[in-house]
């Protein structure tokens, strides 16, 4: 469902603004520090291009979504007079932290109508544990625009909406582990009410505002779940973003590297085969292990790995060599058909490549057309569990399959 949204646009503008919201490179419970916001001008033009209905923007962990997210919200609420963008975070605990709005001169009566709508509707699910809670994500636009239809301040504008990690926060208050299968119906039921009433083209809407547009940032795979049986209703779809490219996370690695200095040198092209652009677990490896790979492969990515094949082993009654023999080779396919790719998709180890893809994909073995490791180490630490048909391998193996042996 494309948008009258992107006519008129000064992309150049756009993608500078969402570039002036610049970045954080971190770890919340170690701290960080700020950075440059790098590259996405490629997914700067696909969302443009995309927007229309309801989209649900999706990603693997530390893909930067929430930023991009934020940073998209505030650069298209600043480029055009006509269009107020409201991004919702519902991980964070306060209004001043979750709720941002923007639009050019946005009025007290329309603001002072944002915040009661927030007060009502979402600050409730950001502090309480009731799932049921979450029909405030749907109620939240209604009564804004009830608020206001007296006075009719949002008769020509056009409203976005974005509304990120409603997944995790559903699984928070269900407080369950990374393992934990649980339905998202609740989840669904609200992308869904937004859906339905854009392809209804409900009169409640269009007698209000001049357009609608919700986003729904998702880091869990109930995104490609609901865009398959949601269809194109509402023009629902799915939105994949991914890592910085290459060139870009080298230049970060270089740019981190002044600010941290690791010890003894670094291999950049070894930091890329592992990392694949993830700024997150980047952050996790400069700011928690010191830039100590061997300790960062040891906690996060071997153990997680060699938890889930352990997993798989028990469940279907094999020795482990028997399992890992099946793989024949660790592409991401062959993991999912071979190694229980429901559980792998559950423990964010694969993640589903679906829907329109706003990046770049890099060719590398860590991809495929339908799926791909969240983090490249993921797969060279399967792959080196297959050579040696065990489990417990150690770093220098995982970093062997990297370079061929040659160090």
């Amino acid at each position: 469902m494309p948008s009258r949204l992107s006519v008129g646009v000064n992309i150049d503008e756009l993608i500078n603004r969402v570039k002036e919201g610049g970045a954080y490179f971190g770890v919340e419970e170690l701290g960080g520090f700020p950075m440059i916001f790098r590259d996405r001008e490629r997914e700067v033009k696909a969302l443009l291009r995309e927007l229309g209905g309801v989209g649900i923007v999706y990603g693997p962990l530390g893909c930067g979504k929430s930023t991009f997210l934020r940073n998209f919200s505030a650069a298209l609420g600043g480029v055009r007079d006509d269009v107020i963008a409201m991004y919702v975070n519902l991980e964070e605990r306060t209004l001043a932290n979750s709720l941002r709005t923007y639009a050019i001169g946005l009025g007290s009566d329309v603001r002072n109508a944002v915040v009661k709508a927030f007060n009502s509707n979402i600050m409730p699910i950001i502090t309480g544990t009731e799932p049921g809670l979450l029909v405030g994500i749907s109620r939240f636009f209604y009564d804004l625009i009830n608020e206001l239809k007296v006075r009719r301040e949002l008769r020509d504008k056009y409203v976005v909406l974005v509304f990120d990690e409603l997944d995790k926060r559903y699984r928070a208050m269900l407080n369950v582990g990374d393992d934990a299968q649980v339905g998202y119906g609740v989840v669904e039921g609200e992308v869904m009410a937004y859906a339905g009433a854009i392809e209804e083209h409900s009169s409640v809407i269009y007698d209000n505002v001049r357009g609608l547009v919700v986003i729904f940032g998702f880091s869990n795979r109930v995104a490609v779940d609901i865009a398959r049986r949601g269809g194109s209703k509402g023009g629902l779809n799915s939105l994949l973003l991914w890592y910085l490219p290459k060139e870009e996370f080298i230049g970060i690695i270089n740019d981190v590297s002044r600010r941290a200095p690791p010890s003894k040198p670094i291999d950049v092209e070894v930091l890329w085969q592992l990392l694949g652009g993830n700024i997150r677990e980047l952050a996790m490896l400069v700011l928690r292990y010191g830039w100590d790979v061997n300790a960062w492969l040891s906690s996060t990515v071997i153990r997680k790995v060699r938890d889930v094949i352990i997993h798989e082993v028990r469940i279907r009654s094999l020795e482990v060599n028997a399992l890992l023999s099946r793989a024949i080779d660790p592409s991401p396919r062959n993991a999912y058909l071979h190694l229980g790719g429901d559980y792998l998709m559950r423990m964010n180890i694969l993640i589903d490549i679906y829907g329109t893809v706003l990046s770049e994909l890099p060719r590398e073995p860590w991809v495929d057309s339908d799926f791909a490791y969240q983090l490249p180490a993921y797969y060279w630490a399967l792959k080196a569990m297959i050579d040696k048909s065990t489990v417990d391998i150690n770093p220098e193996d995982v970093i062997d399959e990297v370079t061929g042996g040659h160090r």
